[in-house]
């Protein structure tokens, strides 16, 4: 496009320019790092463009105090300061920051482990029409990630998810609405894989495991749409409702009414 080529051509001139008038470090550093630490802070280009300009400015004044009182190399202080300004960019940008993508997925395994505790009640839940679970029951289903399951035991119960009953625990209200639409997300993917990519019976459960975690409401609703419905998964097992039975009922009474 035309401002694409107009800001290669200011680039290109800015470029040859400055080369006999500040030397090959400045034009190199102030070039790539403001622009490289405006793209670490925003995705926007107007405003990629208009912070690139700032740090570009800000390298220079602080590089030059610097070079001032140190009575040093003026572009290798600019240089510096640039650098130091992408390292804190490189370190604290909220979303491509390292820390901030370690702490991102340090949550996503955090909210992993307690889905899978929830997801797990509520199929026990289903399977022997129990409302508790002990830990023994938990460790002999996963006996080598106790430990990481029983951290988010103690964070569900202190999100009102779980309740501790006895020597048990015991889903709450909010804790089994969460689990059922764990189960149901983790039923209808498992539907899609075999009835619309043609996985075997047998094949389906570790795809949908390790999916279930990322499906957003909107994406269930289009699994939904896409495998027609079912009311079963592959496995001859129910797909929860999207919502409880009897509000079902109570809209159909107030719609037939």
């Amino acid at each position: 496009t035309a401002f694409h080529y107009m800001l290669m051509g200011l680039v290109s001139v800015t470029t040859v320019g400055s080369f006999e008038s500040v030397g090959a470090i400045l034009v190199v550093a102030m070039i790539i790092v403001p622009a490289a630490t405006a793209y670490l802070l925003s995705e926007n280009l107007a405003r990629m463009i208009g912070l690139a300009v700032l740090l570009g400015a800000l390298s220079s004044v602080l590089g030059y105090e610097i070079a001032s009182h140190l009575d040093c190399s003026i572009a290798g202080a600019m240089a510096s300061v640039a650098g130091l300004l992408f390292s804190l960019a490189l370190l604290f940008s909220p979303r491509q920051g390292i820390v901030a993508r370690a702490l991102s997925r340090r949550g996503l395994r955090r909210q992993v482990a307690e889905e899978d505790v929830l997801l797990w009640a509520a199929r026990q839940r289903e399977i022997v029409s129990l409302e508790g679970f002990t830990m023994h029951e938990l460790r002999e289903t996963h006996p080598d990630e106790i430990d990481r399951l029983a951290r988010a035991l103690a964070r569900l119960i202190r999100r009102g998810l779980l309740a501790a009953r006895g020597e048990g625990y015991e889903l709450t209200a909010n804790g089994r609405e969460q689990g059922v639409a764990l189960l149901r997300r983790h039923r209808l993917y498992e539907s899609f894989l075999g009835d619309k990519l043609g996985y075997d019976t047998d094949h389906l459960h570790d795809p949908a495991d390790r999916v279930e975690h990322y499906i957003s409401p909107d994406d269930t609703t289009e699994i939904e749409r896409v495998t027609e419905y079912p009311e079963r998964d592959p496995q001859g097992r129910p797909i929860p409702p999207s919502r409880p039975e009897k509000e079902k009922d109570r809209e159909e009474e107030k719609e037939s009414s």
